[in-house]
């Protein structure tokens, strides 16, 4: 078992997409939070079943719900059997305890945590206070390193990031990665023994909604701009007036959004530092 960590926007949706729709002579289970995060072609599918979505290719991707171990009970008592199990840890959170999971289990054996380092956001990042500690402790974490967003940076703003990062800890193998990112990418067969803290960080604060209130994305993606720095991070679907959905994702300070074919409700994730994200105006957007 894998954990693949990264802070938010980092890139660990992409990654796992590409992952779940490559060809492969491997199979892979990959444990998320939310089918709804990995935008899965339906093409792909070939079953779904309760938390249990499986992929023409041999991947499955299962929903973690409310327990971590059940879902990995689940995996390992199903007929699926995959060569691999690939674990999303949640933006916020410190990976080096949730690889101890794999020690737990007989019949799992630890592979490392790779995590994914944003080469737009991670210098500003890591400047902050309010997130340096969280950021340095996934790169602590690690036993590789892919840096993301590669292609959206400079050679004098990428070179100082990978020096930056030999500098934290130069025994870490570290990997490029374009928009595309590799999907066979191998992991050590090694982890590191120290156990980090619980992976729920208490200075952060969370929205959600879902439902059927239709919701301007221009106005949305205002509210989001205007909380930048205190909202970290925002991501969902919302309902048009024509019924359709749009996927709209919001980090640092960069804005997305994008008309889906889908018809469906309103479906939005924001999370940003409790005592200065204040979700009153996003929520009253859903009114």
């Amino acid at each position: 078992m894998s954990v693949i960590s990264g802070y938010l926007g980092a890139g660990k949706t992409t990654f796992l997409n590409r992952l779940l729709s490559e060809p492969t002579e491997r199979t892979f289970a990959v444990l998320v939070n939310d089918f709804g995060e990995i935008a899965v072609d339906e093409q792909l599918i070939s079953y779904r079943d309760g938390q249990v979505v499986a992929l023409r290719n041999g991947c499955v991707c299962c929903q973690i719900g409310d327990d971590l171990l059940d879902a990995i009970d689940a995996i390992l008592q199903s007929d699926l059997k995959p060569d691999h199990i690939l674990l999303e840890a949640s933006g916020v959170s410190h990976p080096g305890k949730l690889i101890q999971i794999a020690r737990a289990e007989p019949e799992l054996v630890p592979a490392g945590v790779l995590t994914l380092v944003d080469a737009v956001n991670h210098m500003a990042q890591r400047r902050d206070p309010l997130l340096a500690d969280t950021l340095l402790a996934q790169i602590a974490a690690a036993d590789q390193i892919l840096v993301t967003k590669t292609d959206l940076v400079g050679q004098p703003q990428l070179a100082t990031l990978l020096a930056q990062i030999h500098s934290d800890h130069a025994q870490l193998s570290i990997a490029l990665a374009a928009d595309a990112v590799p999907a066979n990418l191998d992991l050590p067969e090694t982890v590191k023994a120290q156990v980090g803290p619980p992976p729920v960080h208490p200075r952060y604060e969370t929205w959600s909604y879902r439902g059927d209130a239709v919701v301007d994305a221009a106005a949305l993606e205002q509210v989001c701009a205007a909380q930048a720095g205190a909202l970290l991070r925002l991501k969902g679907f919302v309902k048009t007036d024509d019924d359709r959905r749009r996927m709209v994702h919001f980090a640092g300070r960069h804005w997305t959004a994008e008309s889906m074919l889908s018809t469906g409700p309103t479906e939005l994730v924001a999370i940003g530092h409790a005592g200065s994200f204040d979700p009153r105006a996003l929520a009253a957007l859903t009114q």
